[in-house]
């Protein structure tokens, strides 16, 4: 069988970061299907220059006939760009997952600094030759795909993880977040709907997020409801009740946040605000409750709801372990799509 190439455009060892996170279990995907029939390229552009180019000028590269690229928002280097050529010369088959379309909206050029609006414009190359050489590409959502001008497309929404089994012991009235805290997310909202909560019900709200941006909640620190930590998600040591994903970027309307899927594999039901596609999902597992956004009464009504209604948690809970046991949503379902889209027999 002829092998797969599989480049990743990031450094796929990094925790915490969501690309990371998704291009790494792709990959721990297609090892558990391939095998040695499989190889990965990842890292920095200069990383992935030193393997892509050791491998252009070797006799190696023939033995593969297909490339599958996870994108990144900083567009390619030279050297990814040249392998993509010589599989393109080579007639070899080609398919890359468009991750994010952040460049295409306003808010997209306005929270970015002078180093994001080249990273745009790069991204935008990068498209242009993503849509000149591939066969075939993937998005997060319906919504995205359907935004983007090409005619072989379809969707490869994140997939749910392995079950993480956090500590048995579950926090009653625990509310539990797990991402960024900057502008496309709607922490301050979300915070105020909890800050209400508190007056009528002993809450806990736990966050988990990078070191660089705990700033942004420096007024939020030291209140005895509120832990925030910089720690990834398998180092969360108790089961939370509720997991909450709270956007107000109009580009998560147009994609599935990877926490989401996270909060899934926990076993968590959740609030979900800010992302049509999401929300679409919660309504019809029937796995949580939506919020508006930048809505601090919707927040509380919804966690009230959730954490007073035992059995309407109980049905949530029970919808979420379904979804979670569903082979469908896994990884490798991902990772075997995309092998039987190429025509790999596994």
């Amino acid at each position: 069988m002829n092998k797969l190439l599989y480049l990743a455009l990031s450094d796929i060892t990094r925790k915490n970061i969501a690309p990371a996170i998704r291009m790494r279990s792709m990959k721990n995907g297609f090892k558990n299907l391939l095998d040695d029939q499989m190889i990965c390229i990842s890292g920095n552009s200069q990383q992935r220059g030193k393997a892509i180019s050791k491998l252009l000028f070797s006799k190696n590269i023939k033995v593969f006939n297909y490339l599958y690229i996870e994108s990144s928002n900083i567009g390619l280097s030279f050297w990814d760009f040249m392998l993509i050529l010589s599989f393109k010369y080579r007639k070899a088959k080609i398919s890359v997952f468009i991750r994010d379309i952040f460049p295409y909206f306003k808010s997209g050029w306005e929270f970015a600094n002078i180093k994001g609006k080249i990273a745009n414009i790069l991204w935008f190359i990068a498209l242009f030759i993503y849509k000149k050489n591939v066969d075939r590409m993937y998005f997060p959502a319906i919504a995205m795909m359907n935004y983007v001008d090409f005619k072989n497309k379809d969707t490869l929404p994140p997939g749910i993880s392995n079950k993480i089994d956090s500590n048995t012991l579950v926090r009653s009235n625990s509310i539990f977040y797990a991402g960024g805290l900057k502008a496309a997310y709607d922490m301050i909202p979300f915070l105020n709907g909890c800050k209400m909560l508190t007056e009528e019900i002993d809450i806990s709200v736990t966050i988990f997020c990078r070191e660089n941006e705990r700033d942004f909640l420096k007024d939020w620190e030291n209140l005895d409801w509120l832990e925030i930590y910089n720690r990834s998600l398998d180092e969360l040591d108790f089961s939370p009740m509720i997991g909450v994903v709270p956007l107000r970027n109009p580009h998560s309307n147009m994609t599935i946040a990877l926490k989401f899927m996270d909060y899934i594999s926990i076993g968590l039901p959740v609030i979900v605000s800010g992302s049509k596609a999401t929300e679409l999902i919660v309504k019809e597992e029937k796995i949580g409750l939506t919020a508006e956004t930048g809505n601090s009464e919707s927040y509380f009504s919804a966690l009230k709801k959730i954490l007073l209604n035992k059995e309407l948690y109980k049905e949530f809970k029970e919808n979420v372990l379904r979804m979670r046991s569903d082979s469908k949503n896994s990884w490798a379902k991902r990772c075997e799509k995309v092998l039987h889209d190429f025509g790999i027999d596994i």
